[in-house]
């Protein structure tokens, strides 16, 4: 499935069967009702293309995550809510994916993830992983020497190692 502002792939490997699902959040300033209604057609679409596959969330969510905490957000690095902080956590729960940076045990180094010209520095970009997985996570991180921009640097990238044994 795809849209303008995400993207769901199903990958069915002999190793590794999964749901990719990348999206970019309207933003704050968009509306609640533009925002809210985005989130839950990404949770249903998430629902109907999982079935029983673990989720790989890469999104760059518009919402600052941590002040409101629950088994799939941690308050590691916590950042004041905005208006599209509820409905990322809603669906986060509702799929059961958590967001490893916002959990002291997994995120090293920086968390800012975007950076504004005035200065301003926020956490709005993740990578989630299905909530079963969450024991795998080595690592998160902001990668911050990758220039992936042609006229300005305003989003980092994140990075999450995962390792799974054997068996």
């Amino acid at each position: 499935a795809s849209d303008a502002r995400y993207l769901i792939v199903t990958v069915n490997s002999p190793s590794l069967q999964c749901l990719i699902v990348v999206g970019h959040s309207p933003h704050s300033r968009e509306g609640d009702a533009k925002a809210n209604a985005w989130y839950d057609n990404l949770s249903t679409l998430i629902s109907r293309y999982r079935t029983d596959r673990p989720v790989i969330l890469l999104i760059d969510s518009n919402a600052t995550m941590g002040s409101e905490t629950s088994a799939m957000v941690g308050d590691y690095m916590a950042e004041r809510p905005n208006k599209v902080s509820e409905p990322f956590h809603q669906l986060l729960q509702t799929a059961a994916i958590a967001l490893p940076a916002t959990f002291e045990e997994h995120q090293h180094g920086v968390s800012a993830t975007w950076h504004h010209t005035s200065g301003a520095e926020e956490r709005i970009d993740f990578v989630g992983v299905s909530h079963e997985w969450l024991p795998a996570v080595r690592c998160a991180w902001v990668v911050l020497d990758v220039d992936i921009s042609t006229r300005r640097d305003d989003h980092f990238v994140v990075a999450v190692e995962l390792r799974f044994s054997k068996g």
